[in-house]
Protein backbone atom coordinates (compact mmCIF):
# COMPACT_ATOMS: atom_id res chain seq x y z
CA UNK A 1 0.00 0.00 0.00
CA UNK A 2 1.34 3.43 -0.96
CA UNK A 3 1.69 5.98 1.81
CA UNK A 4 1.94 9.73 1.30
CA UNK A 5 4.06 11.88 3.60
CA UNK A 6 3.57 15.62 3.92
CA UNK A 7 5.47 17.79 6.40
CA UNK A 8 6.42 14.79 8.57
CA UNK A 9 2.89 13.38 8.82
CA UNK A 10 1.51 10.50 6.79
CA UNK A 11 -1.79 9.21 5.43
CA UNK A 12 -1.72 6.64 8.25
CA UNK A 13 -2.00 9.48 10.76
CA UNK A 14 -5.30 10.51 9.15
CA UNK A 15 -6.54 6.98 8.40
CA UNK A 16 -6.88 7.66 4.68
CA UNK A 17 -5.57 5.69 1.69
CA UNK A 18 -3.90 6.60 -1.58
CA UNK A 19 -6.07 4.84 -4.18
CA UNK A 20 -3.50 4.45 -6.94
CA UNK A 21 0.13 5.29 -7.50
CA UNK A 22 0.15 8.89 -8.79
CA UNK A 23 1.57 9.72 -12.20
CA UNK A 24 4.50 12.09 -11.80
CA UNK A 25 4.88 14.46 -14.77
CA UNK A 26 8.23 15.62 -16.09
CA UNK A 27 8.78 19.35 -15.90
CA UNK A 28 8.83 21.29 -19.16
CA UNK A 29 12.04 23.21 -19.83
CA UNK A 30 11.41 26.83 -20.89
CA UNK A 31 12.49 28.11 -24.30
CA UNK A 32 11.62 31.30 -26.14
CA UNK A 33 10.95 30.82 -29.84
CA UNK A 34 12.53 33.43 -32.11
CA UNK A 35 11.56 33.74 -35.78
CA UNK A 36 14.08 35.41 -38.09
CA UNK A 37 12.77 36.66 -41.45
CA UNK A 38 14.35 34.79 -44.34
CA UNK A 39 15.65 31.97 -42.17
CA UNK A 40 14.10 28.52 -42.11
CA UNK A 41 12.72 27.13 -38.89
CA UNK A 42 12.64 28.73 -35.46
CA UNK A 43 15.49 29.52 -33.05
CA UNK A 44 15.03 28.38 -29.46
CA UNK A 45 16.54 30.55 -26.71
CA UNK A 46 17.18 28.54 -23.55
CA UNK A 47 15.61 30.38 -20.58
CA UNK A 48 17.52 28.12 -18.15
CA UNK A 49 14.40 27.41 -16.10
CA UNK A 50 11.57 24.88 -15.87
CA UNK A 51 7.80 24.94 -15.42
CA UNK A 52 6.12 23.86 -12.18
CA UNK A 53 4.58 20.39 -12.12
CA UNK A 54 1.21 19.25 -10.76
CA UNK A 55 0.91 15.92 -8.96
CA UNK A 56 -2.67 14.65 -8.67
CA UNK A 57 -3.32 12.20 -5.84
CA UNK A 58 -6.58 10.28 -5.37
CA UNK A 59 -7.58 9.37 -1.81
CA UNK A 60 -10.40 7.52 -0.11
CA UNK A 61 -11.55 6.58 3.39
CA UNK A 62 -14.61 5.28 5.20
CA UNK A 63 -16.07 7.12 8.19
CA UNK A 64 -19.40 8.01 9.74
CA UNK A 65 -17.90 11.36 10.71
CA UNK A 66 -16.31 12.04 7.34
CA UNK A 67 -16.75 15.85 7.44
CA UNK A 68 -14.53 16.02 10.51
CA UNK A 69 -11.82 13.99 8.76
CA UNK A 70 -12.05 16.14 5.63
CA UNK A 71 -11.58 19.27 7.73
CA UNK A 72 -8.50 17.75 9.37
CA UNK A 73 -7.06 16.75 6.00
CA UNK A 74 -7.53 20.24 4.56
CA UNK A 75 -5.82 21.72 7.61
CA UNK A 76 -2.94 19.29 7.08
CA UNK A 77 -2.59 20.26 3.43
CA UNK A 78 -3.07 24.02 3.89
CA UNK A 79 0.61 25.01 4.05
CA UNK A 80 3.55 24.76 1.69
CA UNK A 81 5.90 21.91 2.46
CA UNK A 82 7.59 18.63 1.55
CA UNK A 83 5.75 15.87 -0.29
CA UNK A 84 7.05 12.30 -0.59
CA UNK A 85 5.80 8.76 -1.14
CA UNK A 86 6.63 5.48 0.57
CA UNK A 87 8.05 3.95 -2.61
CA UNK A 88 10.68 6.73 -2.88
CA UNK A 89 11.02 7.96 0.71
CA UNK A 90 14.53 9.44 0.35
CA UNK A 91 13.31 12.02 -2.18
CA UNK A 92 10.71 14.77 -1.97
CA UNK A 93 8.94 17.54 -3.86
CA UNK A 94 8.63 21.14 -2.67
CA UNK A 95 4.92 22.02 -2.69
CA UNK A 96 3.85 25.58 -3.52
CA UNK A 97 0.05 25.20 -3.28
CA UNK A 98 -2.67 22.54 -2.94
CA UNK A 99 -6.23 22.48 -4.31
CA UNK A 100 -9.01 19.93 -3.93
CA UNK A 101 -11.77 18.52 -6.06
CA UNK A 102 -15.23 18.21 -4.50
CA UNK A 103 -15.37 15.06 -2.35
CA UNK A 104 -17.76 12.30 -3.42
CA UNK A 105 -19.55 10.37 -0.67
CA UNK A 106 -21.36 7.06 -1.24
CA UNK A 107 -24.28 5.69 0.78
CA UNK A 108 -21.80 3.54 2.72
CA UNK A 109 -19.82 6.62 3.79
CA UNK A 110 -16.96 5.88 1.42
CA UNK A 111 -15.34 9.22 0.63
CA UNK A 112 -13.31 9.77 -2.56
CA UNK A 113 -11.41 12.99 -3.19
CA UNK A 114 -8.44 14.24 -5.18
CA UNK A 115 -5.75 16.70 -4.07
CA UNK A 116 -3.70 18.59 -6.64
CA UNK A 117 -0.16 19.43 -5.47
CA UNK A 118 1.53 22.21 -7.43
CA UNK A 119 5.25 21.65 -6.95
CA UNK A 120 8.55 23.16 -7.93
CA UNK A 121 9.90 21.50 -11.10
CA UNK A 122 12.46 19.37 -9.28
CA UNK A 123 12.73 16.24 -7.17
CA UNK A 124 15.04 16.79 -4.19
CA UNK A 125 17.03 14.23 -2.19
CA UNK A 126 17.04 14.13 1.60
CA UNK A 127 20.81 13.67 1.71
CA UNK A 128 21.13 16.93 -0.24
CA UNK A 129 19.72 18.72 2.83
CA UNK A 130 22.72 17.79 4.97
CA UNK A 131 25.25 20.50 5.85
CA UNK A 132 28.76 19.79 4.53
CA UNK A 133 31.65 21.57 6.24
CA UNK A 134 34.53 22.98 4.18
CA UNK A 135 34.23 20.65 1.17
CA UNK A 136 36.75 21.22 -1.61
CA UNK A 137 35.15 18.79 -4.09
CA UNK A 138 31.54 17.77 -4.60
CA UNK A 139 30.12 15.34 -7.11
CA UNK A 140 26.60 16.08 -8.39
CA UNK A 141 24.75 13.04 -9.78
CA UNK A 142 21.67 15.07 -10.72
CA UNK A 143 20.59 18.31 -12.37
CA UNK A 144 22.35 21.62 -11.76
CA UNK A 145 21.88 22.42 -8.05
CA UNK A 146 21.29 25.73 -6.26
CA UNK A 147 22.99 25.30 -2.89
CA UNK A 148 22.83 27.28 0.33
CA UNK A 149 26.26 28.55 1.43
CA UNK A 150 26.93 29.72 4.96
CA UNK A 151 30.18 31.58 5.61
CA UNK A 152 31.62 32.20 9.08
CA UNK A 153 34.31 34.81 9.63
CA UNK A 154 35.06 38.51 9.50
CA UNK A 155 36.13 40.64 6.54
CA UNK A 156 36.44 40.28 2.78
CA UNK A 157 36.02 36.71 1.58
CA UNK A 158 36.24 35.09 -1.84
CA UNK A 159 34.09 32.03 -2.53
CA UNK A 160 35.13 30.23 -5.70
CA UNK A 161 33.10 27.47 -7.37
CA UNK A 162 34.45 25.92 -10.57
CA UNK A 163 36.85 28.86 -11.07
CA UNK A 164 34.06 31.47 -10.77
CA UNK A 165 34.25 33.81 -7.76
CA UNK A 166 31.82 35.79 -5.63
CA UNK A 167 33.25 38.29 -3.14
CA UNK A 168 31.51 38.93 0.18
CA UNK A 169 32.10 41.35 3.06
CA UNK A 170 31.25 39.04 5.95
CA UNK A 171 30.37 40.23 9.45
CA UNK A 172 30.41 37.13 11.67
CA UNK A 173 28.30 35.15 9.21
CA UNK A 174 26.62 35.34 5.83
CA UNK A 175 24.17 33.00 4.12
CA UNK A 176 24.10 32.95 0.32
CA UNK A 177 20.92 31.42 -1.08
CA UNK A 178 21.70 30.72 -4.72
CA UNK A 179 18.15 29.71 -5.64
CA UNK A 180 16.61 32.95 -4.34
CA UNK A 181 19.66 35.03 -5.30
CA UNK A 182 19.73 36.41 -1.78
CA UNK A 183 22.47 37.04 0.79
CA UNK A 184 21.59 37.61 4.43
CA UNK A 185 22.78 37.17 8.02
CA UNK A 186 21.48 34.85 10.73
CA UNK A 187 19.63 37.83 12.23
CA UNK A 188 17.75 38.38 8.94
CA UNK A 189 19.65 41.43 7.70
CA UNK A 190 19.81 41.46 3.88
CA UNK A 191 23.42 41.52 2.65
CA UNK A 192 23.15 41.58 -1.17
CA UNK A 193 24.96 44.93 -1.31
CA UNK A 194 27.85 43.34 0.60
CA UNK A 195 28.49 40.89 -2.25
CA UNK A 196 29.84 41.22 -5.77
CA UNK A 197 29.63 38.69 -8.57
CA UNK A 198 26.82 36.52 -9.93
CA UNK A 199 24.78 34.14 -7.79
CA UNK A 200 24.34 31.76 -10.71
CA UNK A 201 28.12 31.24 -10.79
CA UNK A 202 27.78 29.42 -7.45
CA UNK A 203 25.52 26.68 -8.83
CA UNK A 204 26.79 23.12 -8.70
CA UNK A 205 26.89 21.59 -12.17
CA UNK A 206 26.34 17.94 -12.95
CA UNK A 207 29.53 15.95 -12.30
CA UNK A 208 32.61 17.19 -10.46
CA UNK A 209 32.68 20.59 -8.73
CA UNK A 210 35.65 22.33 -7.09
CA UNK A 211 35.13 24.76 -4.19
CA UNK A 212 37.51 27.05 -2.32
CA UNK A 213 37.21 29.90 0.15
CA UNK A 214 39.60 32.53 1.52
CA UNK A 215 41.81 31.22 4.30
CA UNK A 216 40.50 32.05 7.77
CA UNK A 217 36.83 31.57 6.86
CA UNK A 218 34.66 28.50 7.48
CA UNK A 219 32.14 27.30 4.90
CA UNK A 220 29.02 25.14 5.25
CA UNK A 221 27.17 23.98 2.14
CA UNK A 222 23.67 22.57 1.92
CA UNK A 223 23.86 21.30 -1.68
CA UNK A 224 20.12 20.85 -2.39
CA UNK A 225 20.71 17.98 -4.84
CA UNK A 226 17.85 17.81 -7.31
CA UNK A 227 16.57 15.99 -10.40
CA UNK A 228 13.79 16.67 -12.95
Amino acid sequence: MIKLYYNDESTDDYKIKVKTRPKIPTSVHRYTEVTIPGRDGVLHKDEKSNEDIQIDVEFNFISENYMHILRRIKSWFIATGKLSFSYDRDFFYKVKKITFDTAEVTAKKLVNFTAHFTCEPYLYSEDGQQKLKNPTQLYNEGYEACPLYKIYGEGICELTVNEKTVKANVGQNMIIDVERELAYRDDGKIMNTYTSGHFEDLRLKGGNNTISITEGFTLEITPNWRWY
